[in-house]
């Protein structure tokens, strides 16, 4: 496909011819009607090389006497494309343009995802390299997810005629409580995950080896102490009246299923440590694959214990032990066989890594609560404001608006290791260029996913859940936009992760926090459940998304000048 060169795209017209002599490309521009002439400068009188979407390598061979056309940003010419000019596309092609870069993209990415590592001695492989990682750890994160939300459709089935409604009711009401051990590490996981990874990026192996002992024998005292805890105080404590158990058999049960499902969940910390330090060398891959034979484990146990009838606690048990027990094994694996220069040992450990991981994750710790308050009390405020009848259809609506929030994350998270890597050997450029792709990526499906939701959403609902489920356009809308500026925004948080940049957020989230539930409480109040998603939205697009944005791009282009002397800063202090 061959168009003229004197077509135009808006009001730029190049023409250009390749000098093959002294190596340059002579164009010149016709712009509102005033000409230029331009030259630049070939470093491969044989190639030309144009900027390249994600994985995909574009050149074309230029020979002499072959008339040579600038290309514009909307049109790029190939590797392997037949054509003997570079020719400017008319605009009424610039559909099929986009359409074939959009799928060149897709198959780039798709091209990154080998069990083969790229050659990592460049810095070009080293770039690939890293979005390989990155992208099979979200493809393998995409597939554990399915299977976590997918499984328990068919324990459920089982477990629920098995326990009773009573004794599965409280079973998940212990599970649900003891959500909140999610922060049982201190934040120490996150902290790991950062130093690791910059660790990493320098190739300093004593250093990696120092922060794994260091964290995993400070999670062992963690442990310890909040098993030690729970032995002290289990005897004391009346779990029938605090989980509301009020028949015989949920009564007789509370007390054990709370240390069938506790106990195990703090034996697996100091293990679980092997998910951050696979994240930070760029491994989550292997973490998923772990995750996903956890869960089909778990479902099999569930199956069988079911069949055989083999009690309730039993069954409990097991599916609270499985994940620690392959935690265990991809401990054992990880630091044993595949990285044994990483094996935590006693020697190893250092007080003065040990101190910088507390203070660390402790600003983690933080961070993490004020964010769980700030975007997490939705169904609460909703049940204060508006009543339990309405929490019923928002948690539905939520909970589905929510599945894109999670694949958005699944994108981004493997971007922390990779910025951290990427900084530590000062490869800035790289992290700005790969941040501005992703926030390209996650925006444009946050904005494709809420037309989806905001349209076909009502529909849906009412053909699953019948005409009497309301679910008003305006509320998914409001989570369309806040799923929106949460898209935005993710990927400068993960630079700023990456960094170690934490002060700045709590500084964020202790401002935004407050407000943002202040602002729900108002709104709900006025508006009903709708008003709750409007006024994140709000708050977040004006106390937290412009911001992040702005100091991550300031901590780029200000360390990048400093180091590598690639650009200048945009900001200043």
């Amino acid at each position: 496909m061959a168009f003229g060169a004197d077509r135009r795209i808006g009001l730029q017209h190049l023409v250009g011819t390749f000098d093959v002599e002294n190596e340059e490309i002579s164009y010149r521009c016709n712009t509102n009607g005033s000409c230029a002439s331009h030259r630049q400068r070939v470093t491969d009188i044989s190639v030309l090389i144009y900027q390249s979407p994600v994985g995909v390598e574009n050149s074309f061979s230029v020979t002499q006497g072959h008339e040579v056309c600038a290309v514009p940003c909307d049109f790029r010419i190939y590797r392997g494309s037949p054509l003997a000019k570079l020719v400017i596309a008319p605009s009424h092609m610039k559909f099929v343009i986009i359409a074939s870069e959009a799928w060149l993209k897709v198959k780039g990415l798709c091209g990154l995802i080998r069990l083969s590592s790229f050659d990592t001695s460049t810095e070009e492989g080293r770039s690939k390299e890293r979005l390989r990682r990155m992208a099979l750890t979200a493809a393998t994160a995409a597939m554990m997810k399915v299977m976590a939300m997918a499984l328990p459709l068919i324990t459920i089935s089982l477990a629920l005629p098995y326990m009773g409604k009573e004794v599965f009711g409280l079973w998940m009401t212990v599970i649900g409580f003891f959500q909140l051990f999610v922060f049982a590490d201190f934040g120490l996981g996150n902290g790991l995950l950062t130093t690791l990874s910059q660790a990493f990026g320098k190739g300093d192996l004593i250093e990696s080896r120092k922060l794994t002992s260091s964290a995993f024998f400070l999670l062992i005292g963690v442990a310890v102490a909040i098993l030690c805890l729970f032995c002290l105080l289990y005897s004391f404590i009346p779990w029938a009246r605090l989980l509301n158990a009020e028949t015989d058999a949920t009564i007789r049960f509370s007390a054990m299923m709370v240390a069938a499902v506790f106990v195990p969940r703090i034996l697996q910390l100091p293990f679980a440590l092997v998910e951050k330090s696979q994240l930070a060398v760029q491994e989550g891959y292997r973490t998923n694959l772990w995750q996903c034979c956890a869960y089909l484990i778990s479902a099999i146990c569930v199956v069988v214990i079911a069949h055989w009838e083999l009690g309730v606690l039993t069954l409990v048990f097991a599916v609270a032990a499985v994940p620690a027990v392959f935690f265990f094994l991809n401990w054992c694996h990880f630091f044993l066989i595949d990285k044994p220069e990483l094996r935590p040992t006693r020697a190893a450990a250092s007080p003065h890594e040990a101190s910088h991981l507390m203070r660390l994750g402790g600003a983690y710790f933080v961070l993490s609560i004020l964010t769980t308050f700030g975007l997490a009390f939705d169904n609460v405020i909703v049940a204060q404001t508006c009543g339990l009848d309405t929490v019923a259809e928002f948690s539905v609506v939520a909970r589905v608006a929510t599945l894109l929030t999670v694949a958005l994350g699944m994108i981004c998270m493997p971007m922390w290791s990779a910025n951290g890597e990427a900084i530590a050997r000062g490869d800035y450029a790289w992290v700005k260029r790969t941040t501005a792709r992703i926030v390209q990526i996650t925006s444009g499906l946050a904005i494709v996913g809420g037309i989806c939701l905001v349209t076909v959403g009502p529909l849906v609902f009412h053909a699953w859940l019948g005409p009497s489920f309301n679910a008003s356009r305006w509320l998914l809308a409001g989570l369309a936009a806040q799923n929106f500026v949460l898209a935005v925004a993710a990927p400068y948080f993960m630079v700023l992760n990456a960094a170690g940049k934490v002060g700045v957020q709590i500084q964020l989230f202790l401002l935004f926090t407050p407000v943002a539930l202040g602002l729900k409480f108002v709104m709900a109040s006025m508006y009903g459940s709708v008003g709750v998603p409007w006024a994140m939205s709000i708050c977040y697009g004006i106390l937290v998304l412009p911001w992040i944005q702005r100091y991550a791009k300031h901590r780029l282009n200000r360390d990048g000048s400093q180091k590598r002397g690639w650009c200048m800063p945009l900001y200043t202090k």
